[in-house]
């Protein structure tokens, strides 16, 4: 699946409630904590950013 690259942090959290009942908790500087209830309590931190940049996971030490 291709993901868009122009996504800001405001539809991405409105697809999280829609979605999956995710619901804005509390920010903290440029980042804002979501939780759900759904399937047991889970809790999700994404950057404040319009649009939102694509992070790579980099496995073990790349150095």
């Amino acid at each position: 699946m291709k993901l868009p690259r122009d996504l800001s942090s405001a539809e991405l959290e409105k697809a999280l409630h829609h979605a999956f009942g995710y619901q804005f908790v509390r920010q903290l500087g440029s980042h804002r904590r979501l939780t759900t209830q759904t399937g047991g309590e889970h809790h999700l931190t994404i950057p404040n950013h319009d649009p939102l940049r694509l992070a790579y996971p980099v496995a073990g030490n790349a150095m």
